[in-house]
């Protein structure tokens, strides 16, 4: 582990997983590929297209690190 002070937030990250997912991270992943692929199409009324592609990326990201 890269940073010591980031072990509690792993830890509560899952608990997270184990919690709402049965600590199944794969359902995750399909969860936030999800949310992604609906962020493609919310209304450009709602957020700015710059807003919603750094936030796909963030997930997407996520989703990649987590399915590695």
């Amino acid at each position: 582990m890269k940073h010591p002070e980031d072990a509690a937030k792993l830890a509560a990250l899952t608990e997270f997983i184990d919690t709402y997912y049965g600590g199944e991270l794969d359902q995750m992943v399909r969860q936030l590929y999800e949310t992604i692929y609906m962020l493609h199409y919310l209304g450009p009324d709602l957020f700015g297209e710059e807003t919603r592609l750094e936030k796909a990326f963030l997930l997407y990201c996520m989703a990649e690190s987590l399915s590695s």
